[in-house]
């Protein structure tokens, strides 16, 4: 995921978006970054301009967290 956000400061977003929907696919739902992974793939669909995908990603992070009580604490 690290590598993911090197792509995103040098502009190249759609490597940036492969690397976390890659980390997405192969991550477990109850770990915290599969749900640190939508969000970060919320913001990517974003500044793509694709606001659907967006606002189901930033959907799914918030309902993770409210399942497993996760705050930011």
């Amino acid at each position: 995921m690290n590598i993911g956000i090197i792509f995103q400061k040098q502009k190249k977003l759609e490597k940036y978006l492969e690397i976390l929907l890659f980390c997405f696919d192969n991550n477990s739902e109850n770990s915290k970054s599969y749900r640190d992974l939508c969000h970060n793939i919320s913001l990517a669909y974003y500044y793509h301009n694709n606001y659907v995908e967006s606002l189901r990603y930033n959907n799914l992070h918030f309902e993770l967290c409210r399942q497993y009580n996760d705050y930011g604490n």
